[in-house]
């Protein structure tokens, strides 16, 4: 599994900036990933929970969204350039999240019509505006639903490790296969996908010192460094991994031989789960229709 993050529903706004302040126009659901609670205390003995989320999309030019996912800088922290964003709740399922838009959008209606002193007339068109609104914004909720069918919520997580070689001296580490797809990326190197119970008797055999010439069976995976772009095989099927995106033939020219790779990597990890784990070509970034 690569994102080991909580995927939850949860109600996000959709906000806009100008140079003095930010507006909420109205809330969408969305899958997100949960990166962190904060349990918080006050003095008059109310207990909170606070989610720190972050959507799987964000907007990009005008009108056009990129996919995003959870990293952390040197210091454990979400990474600056990824909008992280604090809410009161996340849901397990999308019937109980829709109630919660449906509830916070009731709010900002509310207060709209509180605080502006407008007659029948002119509440009624202002209540067709924010529906309209909400219209235009529940395309993207849409969208988003839809491009993201690799986030699971509720999913089982794991603890992703792999084995490296390198000048006939292995070791276990605690990175997982995402993580070298993503950190390796200038290098050579090829990667073995072995079930639980192969990687533990490969664990076994190096500690025996026995031969493990046998766990070099099953590709998974080989990584041109120069063209920064990995090959993910299985029998005879294949696509290619650059920057984060899968694609399936724009890269059949390039040359990728095991010769060139010192370094080699055994994961649990198979081909349906990273094929599963990135987005495509197609879904990585969609264009929201202009609102008239």
């Amino acid at each position: 599994m690569k994102n080991n993050y909580p995927i939850k529903y949860a109600a996000i706004p959709i906000e806009i900036y100008n140079r003095n302040n930010s507006e909420i126009l109205c809330y969408i659901v969305s899958k997100v990933y949960l990166v962190s609670e904060e349990k918080r205390f006050d003095r008059s003995g109310r207990d909170e929970t606070v989610f720190r989320i972050v959507p799987p999309y964000e907007i990009d030019d005008f009108n056009t969204y990129k996919r995003v996912e959870p990293t952390k800088n040197w210091d454990g922290d979400i990474a600056s350039s990824i909008s992280s964003i604090k809410v009161e709740r996340v849901f397990n399922t999308k019937e109980e999240a829709l109630k919660e838009k449906d509830r916070l959008n009731s709010i900002i209606i509310f207060n709209k019509k509180l605080y502006c002193p407008f007659d029948k007339v002119q509440r009624a068109l202002l209540e067709e505006s924010f529906n309209n609104t909400v219209s235009y914004y529940n395309q993207l909720e849409d969208l988003i639903m839809a491009n993201t069918p690799d986030l699971v919520v509720n999913a089982p997580r794991t603890i992703g490790h792999t084995i490296i070689r390198k000048d006939d001296i292995y070791k276990e580490t605690e990175m997982s296969i995402y993580d070298v797809i993503r950190s390796l990326k200038d290098f050579n190197y090829k990667a073995y996908s072995l079930t639980k119970r192969e990687y533990n008797a490969l664990l076994k055999a190096l500690e025996n010192k026995q031969d493990t010439s046998k766990y070099d069976k099953n590709l998974l995976l080989i990584n041109n460094g120069k063209e920064k772009v990995s090959k993910v095989m299985e029998d005879d099927k294949w696509f290619y991994l650059n920057r984060g995106v899968a694609s399936k033939g724009n890269y059949d020219s390039l040359s990728f031989n095991l010769e060139d790779c010192d370094i080699s990597y055994y994961t649990t990890e198979t081909y349906n789960e990273i094929l599963k784990s990135y987005p495509n070509i197609e879904n990585n970034t969609f264009k929201l229709e202009r609102k008239k």
